[in-house]
Formats: structure tokens, sequence, C-alpha cells
């Protein structure tokens, strides 16, 4: 009998398949969940235990190691480039900077600005600003890989004249090499010649004063498009809070040139250093098929952190913003597959982690009309089609919803913000700058529209005085800006409405007990006709008379405070008789400008506007603007409106269907909407029956004993009649 032998598989084969399989198994049993984009990897501190300062990181693309550039040239360490491992842990050596190291004798220096590689001739390019200290330039030199400098010393002129270059990548594609000028927020290409042939600003630069934070540029190919990555933070955080891609050439909007996003976005909300700096991107893993960066922290610290693509690529730019009836508006930009950006499915919507709501896939914006209170996080994921395929989420915006929420802000055009006051009746605000000697006006929008002269080389605290006696004898004067030194204790007058006309008076506030008093802040109190403001040096609050006569001085007792003092920020509340004070705990509190100067029991946190809300310089003026409190950051050099309380129109108070009645019907739709899943209410305030501020199930029982038991208490005002919320300082808010 005949029988068949099996069939030999050439070794060749074999082996090739028990790759494959070897591989497969290495990469699929107990590999560790999939990496999410923006997720930290790992923290390689070899460079920083040797107690160094780093500035930027530069892959060599032959054999995957990495040059490290020191930060600076004021000691041997410092300014040594530092040779590294493919595992970014292996110190495989150090070389020479080509860069003289400075010298504090002939008041030179150097300061180390970035490093690149250029894989065709295996060579390091070095970016230095070097010379005497007011007259430094950018130097670029060329070293091999043992320090052996090449060619000449090569000079580069950035386009602005006070640039501030950071970083530098080598483009494989053009032979060129990019940096970032973090002053102008702008991304430079220049040649190894010192020409410059490319330069845009970053997305989001929306005035020369926006604060775009970071200082580390990557050139990524990506098949055959070339690809800038830029570090990229904003006017809220301490440090870049993503990497940010962008094309390689700027599109033109209006007079400027503007860097175009790809709508690709790295988080690095999961890296715990604020002082980031240069980075480069690389490919890891077995296969080189797992995308990360390597970023520069403080000291020499390198933090790894993944990135990893989806399809469709989430959305971006996404920003959130509190409107005045307390609801969250959020607003981005589509990266579907569509011509316009648009998705095939739907967007999804997520608040603080949980699912919100799902929404067409060509939805630019969302308005969240009942939000969390309470500090919120959004985030956005697009879908292929309707049935399907979701992306990864987007890069989240975070917002706080309630007292303190940002409603709007704007980047002040000035040096140094100061003290802002408001004329209520036009909505007109003004903003001094102690520095540049001038008095700003902007519209109610936040709009820069022009400039008055300062009555002083060095504006400070400015207060709107809608009336007040003035001279001997005492003749009335309306609309006048009371405008004082930032170094003293001298008050001017002068007139908005005619900045051509003279100071009108001078008024010295005598202090009685303060030798050199400096005024922080001020308000015009119009009840009391009295000027209010904290002084600098005690940090007390005062009262003065229009003759500049001191008639209050007061500090909160420390067991209602704590230990926070005042600040600068004061502003009268007319509508409550009280004033709103800016302490430094990052609070403003309510207080009564007499006596001990004892605090309501309401305050807003200032946490919404910036990582620094604690530091003593943070906010400057403030001032109370109809239901919004404006802030100057000092810190940040903008102008902030936050939200005290939700904008109210008139309603009745227990009319939850907005019928003008309140009955049955009302007390029903309460609990339906409550317990139900029924429709929300379009005025809260009006569903709040008790007026305790939340809605909860004592409104309809509340309602139901008014209605049906004997002498039972009517809803607090308004009501019978329709009128605003005697108690608006709450968190609930009435849209029309």
């Amino acid at each position: 009998m005949y029988l068949s032998q099996p069939r030999r598989v050439p070794s060749r084969l074999f082996s090739v398949a028990a790759s494959v399989a070897l591989v497969w198994m290495l990469l699929s049993l107990g590999s560790p969940a999939r990496a999410e984009n923006g997720d930290l990897v790992a923290i390689h501190e070899t460079l920083n235990a040797l107690g160094i300062e780093a500035v930027d990181i530069a892959q060599d693309s032959g054999d995957g190691s990495f040059w490290v550039l020191g930060a600076d040239g004021s000691s041997i360490k410092n300014h040594a480039v530092y040779h590294l491992g493919a595992d970014l842990e292996t110190h495989a050596g150090t070389i020479d900077n080509p860069h003289p190291r400075g010298d504090i004798a002939t008041s030179t220096l150097t300061i180390n600005r970035g490093i690149a590689l250029r894989s065709i001739s295996n060579t390091i390019f070095v970016l230095a600003s070097v010379g005497p200290r007011l007259s430094q330039r950018y130097s670029l030199r060329e070293i091999s890989r043992v320090g052996e400098i090449i060619g000449e010393d090569v000079t580069v002129e950035p386009p602005d004249g006070d640039a501030n270059l950071f970083g530098l990548s080598y483009d494989i594609m053009t032979r060129q090499l990019w940096t970032l000028d973090a002053r102008n927020d702008k991304v430079v290409r220049f040649a190894a010649d010192g020409t410059v042939t490319e330069s845009f600003l970053l997305p989001g630069k929306v005035s020369p004063s926006t604060v775009l934070r970071g200082e580390g540029i990557c050139f990524s190919l990506e098949e055959i498009d070339s690809r800038i990555l830029v570090a990229y933070g904003d006017i809220f955080s301490a440090g870049p809070t993503r990497v940010l891609e962008l094309q390689s050439e700027g599109v033109v909007h209006g007079d400027q040139r503007v860097g175009d996003p790809t709508g690709i976005e790295i988080p690095l909300l999961q890296v715990p250093d604020s002082r980031l700096r240069g980075f480069q991107f690389f490919r890891a893993g077995l296969l080189g098929v797992e995308r990360r960066i390597a970023i520069i922290g403080s000291g020499a610290k390198i933090y790894e952190v993944e990135q990893t693509l989806s399809s469709p690529i989430p959305p971006s730019e996404l920003s959130c913003s509190l409107t005045l009836n307390n609801q969250v508006l959020l607003r981005w930009k589509n990266n579907g597959p569509n011509e316009d950006g648009s998705y095939n499915g739907p967007i999804q919507l997520e608040r603080n982690g949980d699912p919100l709501t799902s929404i067409p896939g060509d939805s630019e914006e969302y308005l969240d009309e009942t939000p969390i209170e309470g500090p919120a996080s959004y985030s956005l994921r697009g879908s292929e089609d309707s049935g399907g395929v979701l992306g990864r989420w987007s890069h989240p915006c975070g917002v706080t919803v309630g007292a303190g929420g940002l409603v709007h802000w704007a980047a002040f055009p000035g040096s140094s913000v100061f003290d802002v006051a408001e004329n209520p009746s036009t909505g007109e605000i003004f903003v001094t700058d102690d520095l540049r000697g001038v008095v700003y006006r902007f519209d109610s929008d936040l709009n820069h529209v022009g400039e008055i002269p300062s009555p002083w080389p060095n504006p400070g605290a400015v207060a709107f005085v809608s009336s007040i006696q003035l001279g001997f004898p005492p003749q009335t004067f309306p609309n006048l800006l009371a405008v004082a030194e930032a170094t003293g204790n001298r008050v001017r007058f002068v007139d908005p409405a005619d900045p051509a006309a003279p100071v009108i008076t001078t008024m010295t506030l005598r202090f009685n007990a303060v030798e050199n008093p400096r005024i922080g802040g001020m308000s015009y109190d119009s009840t009391s006709g009295s000027f209010l403001l904290v002084e600098r040096e005690t940090q007390l609050i005062y009262a003065f008379t229009s003759t500049g006569t001191e008639v209050e001085a007061c500090r909160p007792p420390e067991f209602l405070v704590g230990s926070a003092l005042p600040t600068r920020g004061i502003t009268y509340d007319p509508l409550l008789d009280t004033v709103q004070v800016a302490f430094s705990d990052g609070l403003v509190r309510e207080i009564y400008p007499e006596g001990s100067c004892p605090p309501t029991d309401f305050w807003v946190s200032l946490e919404g506007l910036g990582s620094g809300y604690l530091d003593s310089g943070f906010a400057g003026g403030i001032q109370i603007s109809g239901n919004t409190l404006i802030v100057c950051g000092r810190q940040s050099n903008a102008l902030f409106r936050i939200l005290l309380f939700p904008f109210s129109p008139h309603f009745v108070r227990g009319d939850f269907n907005r019928d003008s009645l309140v009955n049955l019907s009302d007390a029903v739709s309460t609990a339906s909407y409550l317990f139900l899943g029924g429709s929300s209410p379009t005025c809260q305030d009006a569903a709040d029956a008790n007026d305790d501020g939340i809605l909860d199930i004592s409104d309809p029982v509340y309602l139901l004993f008014f209605l049906f038991v004997a002498e039972s208490p009517p809803p607090p005002a308004p009501y019978p009649d329709p009128g605003i919320d005697p108690t608006f300082r709450d968190s609930l808010g009435c849209a029309e």
C-alpha cells in the first residue's frame, strides 16, 4: 500500500512564519492596554541626576540615539552637548559646545537655544545667543558627532528685532532649519547661511500681547507631507499644555501669515511639569510603530509622551466659555473627512468624563443649558458614519460654572495692567497702565477702542465718578475719572469725554497713620460720596471723603478670612452697598466697609483665570459690571470678565412653565423635570419656588403647601408680580 508523505514546508518560509507568529505573540500576550494620546509613558532622569539644566533635544535618525543641549554657558556642565542612547537612559558620551562659554569679566553671555541633526552629513547644528549682554546675536555653529567645528560661525537675524528664539529642528525636505520665536509666537525657517525663508504666527495669536506659551519645535515628515510640531499653551497655563501640528507653510489671514493646523494635537496634561522646553518626535517599540515625543522638563528630565492617531481626527481648538445665564458655550474646529471638515456620523460630547449628548457631524458649537455647578471639563469625538467608528477624544477644555466662571477675556494692549473702572451708563471701560503712562478705553465687549491722556506719568488706581462736588465754592461735575498716581497718594480728576481738557483738580488723600502711602486700587461709593481703596503698604481698606479726609480704615478679622490680606482690587457694589475686595488667597470677597470690615458669605475664586491665581501679583484692580466682575490679570497682562451671578430678566417666583400663573401645573412640571426627565425650565430662578438657590424636591413641596395648606407662606419675591431676583447671588439663572 502506498502511503503519501507529509509535504515539507521550506525551512525559509517556516522561519518567516515562525518569526511573524513570535512577534505577534510578543505583541499580544500580556500586552498592556492600548495607550491613549497624551499618555505619559516614562520619565528619564539620567541627565537630571547629573545636576544639569537642558534646553533642547534632537534624534539621530541613523542609530536612533539622542543629543541633548545644556541650557546655558554659565557653567561647563550646563554648556555641554550630551549623547543618550535610543532608550533615553544610557549616557553615551559628552562633547564640547561649539559656542564660547561666555565671560562675566567681559560681560559676555552665551545662552543655548536649540540643537538639530542633519542626517545626510551626520552633523549637529547648535543655535545660541552670544556676545555682550545688551547686544547679543543669534549664532549657528555646525559640528561633527565628536565635537569638531565645521565651517564658519553663521549669524541668524529673525524677522523681529526683539525675537526670543528657542528650539531647533532640521527640515530634510528643504534642507533648512526651523526655530520658534517664543516672544512673538512665530515659527521661523532659515537656511544654513542664516537667511530667513519662512515666518508665520502661531494660530490663536489674536493680538501682539496674546501669550502662547512654548519653547519647543520639531520637523516631522508624514509620508511626503512636511509637518511642524510646536509646543503650545495659552494665557491660563504656566507652560505648554499640548503639542500642536501645523502645515509647514503658513496661510494668509488679513495682513498676516498664520500657521495652518492639521487638527492633530498631543495633550501634555499628564506631564507633571510646567517648565517644558524643546522636544523631539520619534518612533519606538519592537517594530517602530509607536509614536512618541521626548520633551525636556525642569532640570534635564525627559518626559516620554504617547502620540496616537485616529481616523477620523478628533475636533480641535475646543474652547469653553460661560454665558451671562450661567450656561456653557463650546466652540471647536472639525477635522472630518469632508471638504468642510464635517464628520459623516454624529459628534459625541462628554462632560467630566461622562457621555452628555450626540450632535450632528457638521456642528461647530454647542450650548450646555444645564451645566453642573463648579469646575467642568468637556471633550468631543467624531465618527466615520452614522453607525460607526468613533475617533479618539479631543484635547479637553475646562470651565468653572457659577460664580467665578469665565465669560470673556481680552489681551491687554499695554505693558502693565493696573486698575479698571466702568461708566455703568454706557458700559465704557477705562484701564490704567502704570508703565506706559496710558489710560486705555474699551467697549463693553473688552475691545480696545482708544486712549485718553494720563494725568500722571505712572497712573495707578482709577475710579469712575458719576457726580461729585469739587473746589471752593463747590461745583458739581458729572462723569469724571479719578486717577491716582501708582506710587503715591494723590488723585487727579479728568473728563474722559474731553481728553484735551486740562486736569480739573488734584486731591491729596491724607492718611492718618501711614508714612508713605501707596494706593493699590480704588472705587467710588456714589451713595456716600466717598472713595474706597486698598493701601498697598498696610494692606488695609480705607474710606476718604471727596476732600481727601480719611474717615475709615479696616481689615477683616483673621478668624473670618484666615491669613489672607487684601491685595489691590476693590470695587463698590451699589446694589447691596457692599464692596468686593481681592485677597491674597485667590478669592474675591464681599465685605461691609465699616467697623472691622466683616465679610458676607459671598465670595468668588479666581482659580479659573490661570494656574498662578494664588500668587500675590496675580490680580490687580477689579470692577463690578452688571452681573459680572472685570479682573485685571497682572500676571497674564489681560482683562477677564467673570460671572458673579446669573443674568435675571423679570419672572414670577414659582412659575415653572412661564404662563404668568402659579398653580398646580407648576408643581407637577417641577417634579417631572427633577425625577422623570421632563422638560427643563427656561427660567431656573422661577422654578426655585422657595428661593434657596437649589432646584430639588423642596420646590414642588413648597408650592403644594402654598396652594393647598392654609396660612403657608407664598413664594418669595418676585411674587405675585414679575420682577428681578433680589437674591441673585446663587447658581441659578433665567433665560428669556
